[in-house]
């Protein structure tokens, strides 16, 4: 199935329940709002959405980036589909799996790149 980035909320009921359709709550308020998003997909959310704290990944680069500091002779392997975690991280070397085998390696530019272009820009 090939799905659209945005849809209207008649196009997400129809599809509803569809076995490639996966729905990410990513909500986020301002904190000055003083409202907890989590809290509120917790009371009310699309059936079948999972939740997606995106400040987490802000939390997990800078754990991360510690242990690179901090125990330098270990290795880090970090597997994303979230170029957001790559604006607090700066990959050595970035690698791209399609079907369970690596396509392409670069540097950080084939995740840019990846970003702006998508998969299909990504040779077999």
């Amino acid at each position: 199935m090939s799905l659209p980035t945005v849809v209207t909320t008649e196009w997400l009921a129809a599809h509803l329940g569809e076995p490639d359709l996966r729905v990410i709550d990513a909500t986020w308020y301002l904190p000055t709002l003083k409202r907890d998003a989590r809290a509120e997909y917790v009371t009310a959310h699309v059936p079948g959405a999972v939740y997606f704290d995106i400040d987490a990944i802000k939390v997990v680069a800078r754990g991360v980036q510690e242990v690179r500091t901090d125990r330098s002779e270990l290795g880090v392997l970090l597997i994303t589909h979230y170029q957001r975690i790559l604006s607090y991280l700066q990959p050595d070397k970035v690698h791209v799996l399609i079907d369970g085998r690596i396509v392409e390696s670069g540097g950080p530019e084939l995740a840019e790149r990846l970003e702006a272009e998508g998969y299909e820009a990504i040779s077999r």
